[in-house]
Parts: structure tokens; C-alpha cells; sequence
């Protein structure tokens, strides 16, 4: 009886720890889903200021730049009278210049905006503004400063150098351009919009005769090229152009037609 009793007594202990522990999950899982039903419920409160502008990764605070916030500059078409030259402007623009600018600007439009303060003094585009003047033009495009973050004195006398220098830093490669004017030249178009005088074109254009070099190596520079060859002269150097190159051609025994 005894042996009994004591099997179960164990065997009842035995599934009362099961139970309680059964129960501690129980409440345990209870207590985690109300939470989270609760969590649910509750209307989302929106992060700090600093945590949204906070950059993810290291942690680290950081402002957002200023160009996001307001526009460096602003683009838009003012009536050219309302732009203020540039008392000090360092640039000078001969009325050549400006009667190229104007056929330039009547062939292709204004591509290129008058760069302003933004009070409308003139950093860069003077020539142009002139230009549009000249033409009676109502509105020229026109990228102003923000008057939100208006250039300082220094500022702005660095951006009037710069805009001029920094394009005459480059150098034309005379070989690529030579070829590129010949190919203008052939085709009848108008040189006279890109800004080269005839004496620059004629200089550019000594010595390119359409990929055939009229020294050592024309007789085969000549017998390698099949088809039709166009040779570009200056036209005072027509003649001995014409001797060098039939004798090229009759020391290599080549039938060649004149035209």
C-alpha cells in the first residue's frame, strides 16, 4: 500500500511540475503577444529630428547641405536691358566679336545662358548680352545666383576669371581640328559661325590635304588610297599642288582624271 502511495505521490508531483511549467509558458506567451497587440494598437510616434538627420552607418550627425534645401542658382528668361554689366569686367569684346556672337546666335539660338548675381549683375555672358541687344531680343535665358545664398565680392570676381581662363586652359589638338575643318570646308558650310578668322582657318588648314601628306611619302600614301581623293589647298598654292601631284602620280604609274 505504501509502495502504492508512494508512486503516486511521485507520479502526481511529476505532473504538477509539467503543468507549472507548462503554465509559465503559457503566460509567458501571453504576456508577449499582448504586448505586441498593444504595440500594434498604438499610434506610431515619429522619430526625432536628429535621428531622421542622422547618417546611417557610423551614427554621425550630419546637416543636410544647403544646395538641397534652396537651389544655388535658378534658371529662367529676363529681358536683357534688366542684366548690369560689369563695370571692372576684366574681358574685352571688340564689336567683331559681337557681330559673330549675333550670327552665331541667328543660326543656332541662345545655347548658352547669361550668368548672373542675383541682383542681375553679370559674371559671365557679356559679349551675349550685348549680342541680344544688338538683335532687339525681348528674353535671353539666364542662370541666377539664389538670393538665398548670394556670392561674396571675392566670390564673385573669382567665378568672372575663372569662367574665361579656365576654357583657354584648353588646347586644340591642330591635327583632329585641321581634318574637322577640311570636312566642313568640303561640305560648303558656313565657317564663319565658329569664330575663326581666315587668316586662323587658312593657317589650320596649310599642310591637310585629306589624309594624303604631299612629302616623302605621297606616292604611296596616294597608291594606297582607292576611290576618289579630295585634296584641300590654300588656293595661292594651287599650282604647286597640281605639279606635285601628277608627278606622284606618274611616278607610280597611276591613271588619275582632273576636274
Amino acid at each position: 500500500m505504501r509502495d502504492a502511495v508512494n508512486v503516486s505521490r511521485e507520479t502526481l508531483m511529476r505532473a504538477t511540475h509539467i503543468s507549472l511549467a507548462r503554465a509559465r509558458a503559457w503566460c509567458h506567451a501571453a504576456r508577449v503577444m499582448g504586448r505586441a497587440s498593444t504595440a500594434a494598437a498604438a499610434p506610431k510616434k515619429p522619430a526625432p529630428k536628429r535621428a531622421r538627420e542622422r547618417k546611417k552607418g557610423n551614427g554621425a550627425d550630419v546637416a543636410p547641405p544647403a544646395s538641397t534645401l534652396t537651389p544655388l542658382w535658378t534658371d529662367g528668361e529676363v529681358d536683357p536691358r534688366e542684366l548690369t554689366e560689369d563695370p571692372r569686367n576684366p574681358r574685352d569684346h571688340s564689336l567683331e566679336q559681337v557681330a559673330q556672337l549675333i550670327h552665331n546666335i541667328g543660326e543656332f539660338g541662345f545655347t548658352n545662358p547669361v550668368l548672373a548675381t542675383h541682383d542681375g549683375m553679370i559674371i559671365a555672358g557679356h559679349a551675349r548680352q550685348r549680342a541680344a541687344l544688338e538683335m532687339g531680343l525681348a528674353r535671353v535665358p539666364v542662370r541666377r545666383r539664389s538670393s538665398a545664398h548670394p556670392l561674396s565680392e571675392a566670390q564673385r570676381t573669382l567665378l568672372v576669371i575663372a569662367d574665361n581662363q579656365l576654357a583657354l586652359n584648353a588646347t586644340w589638338n591642330e591635327a583632329r581640328l585641321a581634318e574637322l575643318l577640311g570636312e566642313l570646308r568640303i561640305a560648303d558650310a558656313d565657317l564663319t559661325l565658329i569664330g575663326f578668322t581666315e587668316e586662323q582657318l587658312a593657317t589650320f588648314l596649310d599642310g591637310w590635304r585629306a589624309d594624303v601628306h604631299l612629302g616623302e611619302k605621297h606616292g604611296e600614301h596616294l597608291e594606297s588610297i582607292p576611290g576618289r581623293i579630295v585634296i584641300i589647298v590654300a588656293k595661292e598654292d594651287t599650282d604647286v599642288a597640281r605639279k606635285v601631284i601628277e608627278a606622284a602620280l606618274a611616278d607610280n604609274d597611276i591613271k588619275y582624271e582632273a576636274r
